[in-house]
């Protein structure tokens, strides 16, 4: 990832200690289970954040379907119906 700017991004609940520095933003390629490679544009890094966090957004740009209920997400692929990236919810709180 090139290195674009830094920022903050806001909290939505107005909380200044939970917003989030971030040190760049640029696209990264994917390569998913299936070999498809996936371009993820406007990704953002920040060295404080202790998860990697997925916008579901930008999967279903790139044509992925997603299946999302309260235990599991699973993203996949619509024309072979293979599952390229899948998850587990889990509530941290």
């Amino acid at each position: 990832m090139d290195v674009v700017d830094t920022g903050v991004i806001n909290c939505a609940n107005k909380n200044k200690n939970a917003n989030l520095e971030f040190q760049g933003r640029g696209d990264i390629e994917l390569t998913l289970k299936n070999g498809k490679k996936v371009t993820l544009s406007k990704v953002i890094y920040a060295k404080n954040l202790a998860k990697n966090l997925l916008s579901l957004r930008k999967f279903a740009d790139q044509g992925m379907k997603i299946y999302l209920d309260n235990k599991r997400v699973n993203i996949y692929d619509p024309i072979s119906r293979k599952t390229v990236i899948s998850g587990i919810y889990r509530k941290h709180f």
